[in-house]
């Protein structure tokens, strides 16, 4: 359930995909990310932005325990998704840019990702931060298996920056389909996005809403009170 100011920053999400549900595919695709960053000022969090080789804006909020002199608040899990050999993501510094958090790096292929939820338990029961970078097949079936289908097994992760590729035209509806399941499910809240200079590779970033865990550390009280 989402209360407080990030209702505002949901209700400011769901509006612009119902405003632009007429437009044509790219289109919408391109108006996103300053959209969707423009309904996330509503919220009150603390941001650390890092950019990828691939010139895609990433996103990490910050611990918002006031408890921070406590050891296990500062514990944190980082797990770094790569597919098909691509080394954008291992080239950065993301030790120095997470900082207080563990970062493990995960190869996978897109054509072929079982068990890849039991590989996400066997780190941490909790993941702080999950960053899935850019895959050569549909992005929005890998989505759906995070946000849908693998839910209920993956460890709780409180925060994730999803690399999508522009869409074939017969993948549209599929992955629009996609973001109207996460938004009317209420699990995640879309926080963010961010897209490369040739307008071909958008990344989402949400934060879970559904684990008190997560809402307790990454958001400030009164922002869903």
């Amino acid at each position: 359930m989402v209360n407080g100011y990030l209702c505002a920053v949901d209700r400011c999400v769901y509006e612009f995909f119902d405003e632009t549900k007429n437009d044509k595919f790219e289109l919408m695709w391109r108006k996103m990310p300053d959209s969707l960053n423009w309904c996330a000022t509503n919220a009150q969090m603390s941001v650390t932005k890092f950019t990828s080789k691939k010139e895609i804006l990433m996103f990490k909020v910050k611990n918002m325990m006031e408890r921070k002199k406590q050891k296990t608040d500062e514990k944190c899990t980082a797990v770094v998704i790569s597919f098909d050999d691509d080394s954008s993501l291992k080239d950065l510094d993301l030790e120095r840019t997470l900082k207080t958090c563990t970062v493990h790096y995960v190869d996978f292929s897109s054509s072929r990702i079982h068990g890849l939820a039991k590989l996400l338990k066997s780190f941490d029961s909790v993941i702080d931060v999950l960053i899935v970078g850019p895959s050569k097949s549909s992005s929005h079936l890998l989505f759906q298996h995070f946000f849908g289908d693998y839910y209920n097994y993956l460890p709780t992760v409180c925060q994730i920056n999803f690399a999508h590729t522009l869409p074939r035209p017969r993948e549209e509806n599929g992955f629009m389909e996609s973001i109207q399941r996460l938004l009317s499910e209420k699990k995640f809240l879309l926080m963010g996005a961010s897209k490369d200079r040739t307008d071909m590779h958008v990344n989402l970033f949400f934060e879970n809403m559904d684990q008190k865990y997560c809402r307790d550390r990454y958001f400030r009280y009164l922002s869903y009170f």
